[in-house]
């Protein structure tokens, strides 16, 4: 925890940073005021957007950004190209700049790369601390995401160098990697109890801008004029999204209902991520309890025994307490299911059109009422059929066709508050 003017940074909810990108000393200023309107956190002014570049200009400017800013904390940071940034700059110029910096008295925070800058980062860091600015020691893969072995070794590395935060930001290409990075931010976190700052970019990485709450990264980066960084959100929408993670109420489970395809499994995983439940796939238990597929339970014996089974799952699955589980298609055709689920928690269904849902499943295998006519007719039949009990049963109900799994979830989250 990082006590910095009027904030506390590793305390309650993730600080949100927004940065300055502009080229001149005029825009510069200008966003610096328009993003103050936004009340942010923490403003990151990055000096590697800038066309403008001798020690003279910076610290001109640096004076007039603390007048703009006043008691809301700075962070300075230079960007090199082989980390993502807009400028190359020799290992002697980026330390000569930040001692430069550092020294003026007018930053609270300066982002040094601490892999990339190799030996020499320490000693930088070491002059940064001297002049009593606080240092985040930063790690930006723009191509990959490191491996989970990989990521901790990077972590071990930039704790070495005696900054005062880590910060790991990586590209994902799947959900997986956006998982893995959380999973080791999390991990550091629990181990270490240190503060740390990480975040998977891209729309992809989204949901790691938001749970800091659950893996412990203490600062979020959000846009006000332009993103610094693929996958930031408006600032607007990030204060949104933190404050309904805050408010939301985890008390009681989570039954997620809805047709296939609408994405039951996809949400219900990234919620347990934002919120720390835990998260049941009714399919998958009852795969575990009847030792078989769902493909070979409707082959050998039907989908009336598939259902009783399903109403066992059901009934097991509500007795848990803060847990979401993700439901079959067809899990509340049968009362007693909806009862069970009724008793211990709340019910959202996710409706999307026949068209969507199409769309999202016509390449699957797994679809027993589908495997005959995988057709948007017989989709919207069926549909149709389910309609009224999906309505009539369910607490909240968000349309997804038109969002993202993430803001699906968001939505789900900023409706179940305390």
């Amino acid at each position: 925890m990082i006590e910095v003017r009027d904030i506390c940074i590793g305390d309650g909810l993730p600080k949100v940073c927004v940065s300055i990108t502009g080229e001149n000393r005029e825009t510069i200023i200008n966003e610096a005021e328009g993003i103050m309107l936004k009340k942010p956190d923490i403003v990151e002014w990055r000096f590697d957007c800038a066309k403008e570049y001798n020690y003279a200009i910076v610290e001109d400017i640096l004076m007039n950004l603390r007048a703009v800013l006043r008691e809301t904390p700075l962070l300075f940071t230079f960007r090199t190209v082989k980390e993502g940034g807009m400028r190359s700059i020799s290992v002697e110029s980026y330390k000569k700049l930040y001692e430069t910096v550092a020294s003026t008295g007018l930053v609270d925070f300066i982002d040094v790369e601490g892999i990339s800058n190799g030996e020499t980062a320490q000693a930088i860091i070491k002059d940064i601390k001297d002049n009593g600015v606080k240092v985040i020691t930063s790690y930006h893969d723009f191509d990959k995401t490191p491996s989970k072995d990989e990521l901790r070794e990077i972590l071990d590395t930039l704790e070495s160098k005696g900054g005062d935060i880590v910060k790991l930001a990586v590209m994902p290409h799947d959900f997986e990697d956006v998982k893995n990075l959380i999973d080791v931010t999390k991990e550091y976190k629990d181990n270490t109890n240190k503060d740390i700052i990480s975040m998977s970019m891209s729309e992809l990485g989204m949901i790691s801008r938001v749970c800091g709450k659950a893996d412990g990264s203490c600062v979020t980066f959000a846009s006000v004029i332009k993103a610094s960084a693929p996958g930031q959100v408006p600032i607007k929408d990030m204060k949104k999204y933190l404050k309904n993670i805050e408010e939301f109420d985890d008390s009681k489970n989570m039954f997620l209902i809805g047709f296939m395809g609408t994405g039951k499994t996809t949400i219900s995983n990234i919620l347990g991520i934002l919120t720390g439940m835990k998260v049941y796939d009714m399919d998958e238990e009852i795969v575990k309890k009847a030792g078989m597929s769902i493909n070979d339970i409707f082959e050998k014996f039907g989908e009336n025994h598939f259902r009783d089974i399903e109403t066992e799952v059901v009934c097991e699955l509500s007795k848990k307490e803060g847990a979401i589980i993700s439901c079959g298609g067809g899990a509340v055709l049968r009362s007693e299911n909806v009862e069970y689920m009724r008793n211990n928690g709340n019910i959202f269904l996710l409706r999307a059109t026949p068209e969507t849902v199409y769309e999202r499943v016509k390449d699957s295998k797994d679809r027993p009422i589908l495997n005959e006519d995988m057709s948007i007719d017989h989709i919207s039949a069926l549909m149709n059929k389910r309609r009224d009990i999906y309505e009539e049963c369910a607490n909240v109900k968000v349309d997804t066709d038109d969002l993202s799994a993430f803001e699906v979830a968001m939505e789900i989250i900023g409706k179940s508050k305390k």
